[in-house]
């Protein structure tokens, strides 16, 4: 198996039963949680009496809504984050409100420059013979 390129995973999948399933999730389960709850484009919403702009890469929750959500305790929650941030993989954020995660490099897992190729490019990759795609 090529570990070169990447696969769309659409939001929708949040919805499955299988991804609502109550369970603990493993890491790589919460880190693709996370990229899932990223903003694909800059938002803005109200949080109490502010309005609170979040770009492209980011999104607004807390520490108690991640344990919940995956599972975890507060030092393992802790601990995982603070690796992902040591790695440079996000930004941690937090205030008295929220805790702000930015995904660093959203845009490799978007991959927002396949929306930018010319036709070209699209029509040659659909009529190239399947020989060679990964099923």
């Amino acid at each position: 198996m090529s570990d070169n390129g990447w696969i769309s995973l659409h939001r929708k999948i949040l919805e499955h039963p299988f991804y609502k399933e109550k369970r603990k999730f493993s890491k790589l389960e919460a880190w693709i949680d996370l990229l899932l709850q990223a903003n694909h484009k800059d938002n803005k919403f109200i949080l109490g009496n502010e309005m609170v702009e979040v770009e492209k890469g980011s999104f607004i929750t807390s520490e108690l809504k991640l344990m919940e959500r995956w599972g975890w305790g507060k030092s393992k929650l802790r601990t995982f984050l603070k690796m992902l941030e040591d790695d440079n993989m996000i930004v941690k954020k937090t205030d008295r409100k929220k805790t702000t995660i930015t995904i660093c490099n959203y845009c490799v897992y978007q991959g927002s420059d396949f929306k930018n190729r010319p036709p070209a490019d699209h029509e040659q990759t659909t009529n190239r013979p399947r020989a060679d795609t990964n099923n």
